[in-house]
């Protein structure tokens, strides 16, 4: 039958070449391993020296997308939306993720975009949005921020981020890098206008405080605690402005905890919520940061930008000195 070369070269100079069966549509790879997806629905890895690890695994039909971190992983994406993620590349790989992306899947010919978290959770970027994937809740988020562009905080920008910007403010990275294959920058700022100017006060203000609070979310999704903190500081700020006595509370609740065994959760261990049927037990960390050093530092700051919450920023200040 029918057989293709493969080349693996540096510089003009081949390192190592591999015969397959079928034509190679995807290549991936990293300095620990080389991949490559055919049209036949076949994957093939090679070790650095270009050895076969495994034999070809018919991993999904008709491959649209193939992406290999820094490490030793690996994501393929097929075009009936079947996506599976390997770790332990090329010689101890092991399966860490199945699942469909079908759902989120764009109609156009553009091929979706994907990469790895840190965690190994899949992103994946296309004309249709921006999600990540999240085992534990079997489901794919959506982070991208179209639907907010008549926020105060609504962004046009299009730039492509440097690898440091990607790894320092990773949602901010992929809601730009959404934007790219949505729209030109310049129809971008025309339509945030153009949806600003259709707003009365309490309408881009709901859909402003809507936007902060999906920002918060999504980066907390990310495991982004430079942006979480970033965003948290507007929140509380566009809080105090408007007065939003209940979300105030219900904010400065969540971060200050219960009162009970101080001394323990300021060292990280975690304090039963038993107090409040169907909650969780507290912990004391979020993304690193101690949530009590947050409500001091960022949020009660914030508040008290606004005289008519004064009693309120009281009351947390005497709280966290008991």
């Amino acid at each position: 039958g029918t057989s293709y070369s493969l080349c693996c070269s540096r510089r003009g100079e081949v390192l190592w070449s591999a015969s397959v069966r079928s034509a190679v549509v995807l290549l991936g790879g990293n300095s620990a391993f080389s991949a490559a997806a055919c049209e036949d629905g076949t994957l093939h890895v090679f070790t650095v020296a270009g050895r076969r690890a495994l034999p070809p695994m018919v991993a999904c039909e008709a491959p649209v997308a193939l992406h290999a971190d820094r490490s030793s992983s690996l994501i393929i994406l097929g075009a009936d939306g079947e996506l599976r993620v390997w770790s332990g590349l090329p010689l101890a790989p092991t399966c860490s993720l199945c699942c469909s992306a079908a759902p989120i899947l764009s109609s156009d010919d553009d091929p979706p975009q994907l990469s790895l978290l840190p965690d190994l959770a899949p992103l994946l970027v296309n004309s249709a949005g921006a999600f990540v994937y999240r085992e534990s809740l079997r489901a794919w988020l959506s982070l991208g921020d179209e639907t907010f562009k008549g926020s105060v905080y609504a962004s046009s920008f299009t730039q492509r981020s440097t690898p440091k910007e990607i790894e320092q403010q990773p949602l901010s990275s992929l809601q730009q890098q959404q934007r790219r294959q949505r729209q030109s920058a310049p129809a971008a700022a025309a339509a945030a206008a153009l949806n600003l100017a259709a707003l009365s006060p309490k309408g881009q203000y709901e859909l402003t405080l809507a936007h902060i609070e999906h920002q918060m979310a999504s980066a907390l999704a990310l495991q982004s605690a430079t942006e979480y903190r970033h965003w948290l500081k507007l929140y509380a700020l566009n809080l105090s402005q408007q007065q939003a006595v209940r979300k105030v509370r219900e904010l400065c609740d969540e971060l200050l905890g219960p009162l009970v065994a101080q001394d323990a959760d300021v060292h990280g261990a975690e304090i039963s919520s038993a107090s409040r049927p169907g909650a969780t037990a507290w912990q004391p960390q979020l993304l690193g940061f101690n949530k009590r050093q947050l409500l001091r530092e960022t949020v009660l700051p914030a508040l008290a930008t606004n005289r008519a919450l004064q009693l309120i920023l009281a009351e947390y200040l005497e709280m966290l000195e008991t």
